[in-house]
């Protein structure tokens, strides 16, 4: 109840952004702070294992580092030149986030089809160039061939 509420309240107060007529660029003119690149992508997952072979055995990323507390199991997965993916698996309790959609750049969208596919993702999107499947938790994985 509670997290639907929230979620309510949050949908709303986005939408209320989306509809007023205030420019961004007038904030960015006096509250803009500096910002090099995304570091992360907070994702939750029910199967940190499962999760982190997909990652780095279908599309070769390498695990950064891993972290268990007693509330959860973390695991850092990065791959050359690009933002880092912390997995999550809560052990206790809820995880306030929700799912996420997470947006790769490739090479061979055929092969990372291939690769969601023999994963158990539900493809939605498979194109020559573009895919978009969904893991057993809700989060979205997009692959644009580039």
């Amino acid at each position: 109840m509670m997290k639907t509420t929230m979620k309510t309240m949050l949908g709303a107060a986005l939408l209320a952004g989306c509809m007023s007529t205030h420019s961004l660029a007038e904030d960015a003119e006096t509250t803009a702070a500096p910002m090099n690149y995304v570091s992360g992508v907070i994702v939750i997952v029910s199967d940190i294992d499962a999760t982190t072979e997909f990652l780095t055995d279908a599309l070769g990323m390498s695990v950064v580092r891993n972290a268990d507390t007693e509330r959860y199991k973390e695991t850092i997965i990065g791959a050359d030149g690009g933002a880092n993916l912390a997995l999550i698996q809560m052990l206790q309790g809820e995880s306030s986030v929700g799912p996420a959609r997470i947006v790769f750049n490739t090479k061979d969208a055929p092969a990372s089809s291939a690769a969601m596919k023999a994963a158990g993702f539900e493809v939605s999107i498979d194109r020559p160039t573009f895919v978009l499947g969904k893991d057993g938790d809700g989060n979205q994985w997009e692959f644009i061939q580039r």
